[in-house]
């Protein structure tokens, strides 16, 4: 089912607003949601929890939206997010408020502007296989922010860079300061593919009691450091090969081609 919005949202929120101790959504693509606010979404999540799989949300002012209730949970599988923006840029594809746990497995987000491709302020992130690729035309600025820390697992993604992206970071975390008891991010076995000409930096994690993860990442591309700042005493970090952007250019062309 294809839900397209051609005027202004008169709840001010969404094409749907999801208030339920369980829902689960499924096959539906959700487009051109716009609100007086500028932060019209395909669905904002309010309370309970919810299951997202194999939706679209294509051209909202915001992809999907929750709001910060500390009890609620986010479920997003085989799903894709693109283009969602408002005029002057600055909205995300997904955004996850203060809720307890996100997870987002097997999904695509790409065609940022300005705004991130996903940004969570939950206190659990369980990221999975999942192609967070901006493409050429996309500008995006982080490719995955955490702002406020957490447990973040993040684990066999393919992560992009574009040349046009509005940020040198790709991956952010603890950015506006860390507000959970615990806060650890576990960046492993991920393809981080760095478009940028230069100064590209793979990872920023802001000084704090986090306990960092990184291993077993394959870098491809990227002019900067792997991280923003030195690893401290205690931080596992080993085990990421860096190579040359040439060296995925014609498997990346070739897909081009067939898609």
């Amino acid at each position: 089912a294809h839900l397209k919005s051609n005027t202004l949202i008169p709840n001010g929120k969404a094409i749907w607003v999801v208030r339920a101790s369980q829902m689960q959504v499924q096959g539906f693509d959700f487009q051109g949601a716009r609100v007086a606010a500028r932060n019209g979404a395909g669905i904002r999540f309010e309370t309970g929890q919810l299951t997202v799989r194999d939706c679209r949300f294509i051209d909202n002012e915001m992809g999907l939206l929750t709001n910060n209730d500390s009890q609620a949970e986010l479920v997003v599988e085989d799903s894709e997010f693109a283009h969602n923006q408002r005029p002057d840029g600055h909205n995300h594809q997904l955004y996850a408020g203060s809720i307890r746990s996100l997870t987002v497995e097997k999904s695509h987000f790409h065609h940022g502007s300005i705004g991130h491709l996903l940004k969570s302020r939950a206190a659990f992130n369980h990221i999975a296989h999942n192609r967070l690729v901006d493409g050429p035309d996309g500008s995006a600025s982080y490719e995955l922010e955490f702002p406020n820390g957490g447990v973040a697992v993040v684990r066999n993604n393919l992560i992009q860079q574009s040349a046009r992206t509005q940020n040198p970071i790709m991956v952010s975390y603890g950015a506006e300061g860390y507000r959970w008891p615990a806060n650890s991010l576990e960046l492993v076995h991920n393809t981080l593919v760095d478009d940028l000409p230069q100064g590209g930096i793979a990872l920023r994690v802001m000084p704090g009691e986090v306990t960092l993860k990184l291993h077993d990442n394959l870098r491809v591309g990227g002019s900067g450091p792997l991280m923003a700042t030195p690893a401290r005493p205690g931080d596992e970090v080993r085990d990421n090969r860096r190579v040359e952007r040439s060296a995925l250019a014609s498997d990346l062309s070739a897909k081009r081609r067939s898609e």
